[in-house]
């Protein structure tokens, strides 16, 4: 063998090893490839770890898939405002005088509710399964008994799960009444329509929409 065939056969030799280490280099990073992590999906940026449930994205007058809420998802953020009016009268009977009411509708009532809201589920911390919940609240009624009137802070959390949901944390200004609302079997957290039962837990001290207080709560499932 000349010493050009030798030149040939070990280039050739040479060339295959390096194939064959970065062949197996690549696969075995591969297999070393951190998990994809799941697609974020904006009802994530929804009221976690209630018993009742905020209103979906989805069926709000903004479509989720408008460039508003689009540029803000893009960020983790999200942003709404939760409205309501209502008016009630009594059109059986006649209405009775101011100091013999005893029930909403028993003399013409108006109500009106103004929310903003604003959500960030802190993916610029690298968190996941974690949000920041922030709430304020404009309340009038017409008839005192039924409000309260109020302009305040709603809600200001921080929440975080653990373990696929299995341990949840929430901490700050809480409506423990949109937490805890199975105390409500069969009544009706507006409307206390179970009499005095409904309004017992708020007696022993939980707070309630939109009258917040600080708190922590703790889910292990």
């Amino acid at each position: 063998m000349d010493a050009r065939q030798f030149e040939v056969i070990f280039a050739s030799l040479l060339a295959l090893a390096v194939v064959t280490v970065g062949s197996a280099q690549a696969t075995k990073d591969v297999q070393n490839l951190p998990e994809t992590p799941p697609a974020r999906s904006i009802e994530d940026l929804n009221y976690l770890s209630g018993d009742a449930a905020m209103p979906s994205f989805s069926d709000s007058i903004i479509s989720v898939d408008s460039n508003y809420r689009k540029a803000l998802f893009e960020k983790g953020l999200a942003f709404r405002v939760i409205s309501q009016v209502q008016y009630v009268q009594n059109m059986l009977d006649a209405p009775v005088p101011a100091h013999d009411q005893v029930y909403v509708g028993q003399r013409p009532f108006e109500g009106a509710m103004v929310q903003p809201i604003l959500v960030s589920d802190l993916r610029q911390l690298h968190l996941r399964n974690a949000q920041l919940y922030m709430g304020g609240v404009w309340n009038w009624v017409s008839w005192n008994p039924a409000g309260p009137k109020s302009l305040q802070l709603w809600d200001l959390c921080f929440y975080k799960a653990f373990g696929d949901k299995r341990v949840e944390i929430k901490a700050g200004y809480i409506s423990l009444n949109l937490d805890f609302i199975g105390l409500f079997v069969g009544g009706s957290t507006a409307t206390g329509a179970q009499g005095v039962y409904a309004v017992l837990p708020y007696e022993a001290g939980m707070s309630y929409f939109p009258l917040t207080t600080p708190a922590m709560t703790l889910r292990v499932r």
